[in-house]
């Protein structure tokens, strides 16, 4: 297949494969409509079939594909030259388990122990003075959280200050007596495996979604494994459940890890401010690996509160946003052109259709957590083998076409 091929036909992404892979068609709902309820702070629950049990969940029996053929080339822009050293597609699943089992499967440090830094140096949490631990969580709270961190004038004493900031802080991380919380096997209820697993599976459905519409993106199926990596990585080295204070830990890990793994340096340094900067708004200069570990855990914000796709870059990147007063920290964004051939209307429709998937597989379930962590399992394929064409048909499409399925 040519690469540059511009006739009517959408051609496969990611690989030439026998059998070419189409999405099913979608519905007549406009981009209007959405971006209307959008501007009424809607997203309610996506109007999709509940999930089916547990049992009835996992994903049919696939038939053999022929060895696929890479077609994307990088572009300068997002290159990454041989990233995945000894991580392959084929045993993807064995280094996303490593992530699980040596990091979010893990307890968290106990109170006495906390670590967080203070101008420039590491110290215990529990030594900081009441204002000097509001100065951290205020440093590290994302811009629209800010005003909930509140300063001391509010409340009627200092302890009930301090107990806010701590609040803020931990979230339910730790016990009165500084013990961390959590099940065997899967400690960490908000940040834990459930959510690093399937950031890591969310990063690759946006990798899709940039090489599908963004003219500057063209991602190998190699840089796929190393995006999805750096999203299994994103919140390793959490020590709470509240504001992230930790993403140097986590990024340090990451770099650990994928220098122990081979991976070339250009990714190992792509793959750490990404996980350092996930979060910046000057999306003129971020890199496409933090552009989709953004997205995918925006995504998964949908576990703990109503998720709405404008928080996403890639939604901020091609419909444009206008920063106001009240999002001021916003990088001010005009549209970019889509690549040639697809519409604003094809793309919106695309990005509603896959997060109301990927809603489906936002679940509280402590059933099922409780199974996908026994010793024996891997968290990372038993999310995947959710995916079938009848509940997810527009993921179950991609993920086959990336091999991924």
């Amino acid at each position: 297949m040519n690469i540059n091929d511009k006739s009517p036909r959408e051609p496969n992404i990611f690989y030439t494969t026998p059998t070419q892979q189409h999405l099913p068609a979608h519905n007549n709902e406009t981009t209007a409509h959405w971006l209307t309820k959008l501007g009424k702070q809607i997203i309610d629950s996506p109007n999709s079939p509940p999930n089916p049990p547990l049992e009835q969940q996992s994903s049919p029996q696939t038939s053999p594909q022929t060895e696929a053929v890479a077609v994307a080339k990088p572009s300068p822009m997002h290159a990454i030259t041989s990233p995945t050293g000894e991580v392959t597609r084929e045993n993807l699943a064995e280094h996303m388990q490593y992530i699980a089992s040596n990091y979010y499967a893990q307890p968290f440090t106990h109170y006495d122990t906390l670590l967080v830094e203070h101008e420039g140096q590491e110290v215990l949490w529990k030594d900081l003075s009441p204002q000097h631990k509001f100065d951290v969580v205020y440093a590290h709270s994302l811009p629209h959280n800010r005003p909930k961190l509140m300063q001391r004038e509010k409340f009627p004493s200092e302890a009930a200050w301090v107990a806010h900031i701590e609040h803020r802080l931990l979230s339910g991380s730790h016990k009165p007596d500084g013990t961390p919380a959590g099940r065997e096997n899967d400690p960490r209820e908000i940040h834990g495996t459930d959510h690093g697993m399937r950031v890591g599976i969310f990063s690759a459905v946006y990798a899709y979604l940039y090489n599908k519409y963004d003219p500057d993106a063209h991602i190998t199926p190699e840089e796929v494994v190393a995006i999805q990596l750096a999203g299994g990585f994103h919140d390793s080295g959490r020590q709470t459940e509240g504001v992230d204070v930790d993403d140097k830990k986590s990024a340090a890990i990451a770099t650990d890890n994928l220098t122990k793994w081979g991976f070339s340096p250009a990714y190992i340094d792509a793959s750490k401010q990404a996980i350092l900067e996930k979060d910046g708004q000057k999306l003129s200069s971020k890199h496409v690996i933090a552009k989709c570990v953004q997205c995918a855990d925006a995504t998964e914000y949908g576990r703990v509160g109503p998720f709405n796709p404008k928080f996403l870059d890639i939604f901020k990147e091609f419909n444009g946003y206008q920063a106001t007063p009240q999002v001021s920290w916003f990088e001010n964004i005009p549209p970019k052109p889509l690549k040639e051939g697809k519409t604003l209307d094809e793309f919106n429709l695309e990005l509603k259709a896959v997060n109301q998937e990927m809603s489906m597989l936002i679940t509280s379930s402590i059933e099922r957590r409780v199974l996908f962590s026994q010793p024996g399992k891997n968290y990372y394929t038993e999310i995947l083998q959710l995916i079938n064409p009848t509940h997810h048909p527009k993921l179950y499409a991609m993920f086959v076409e990336m091999n991924i399925l």
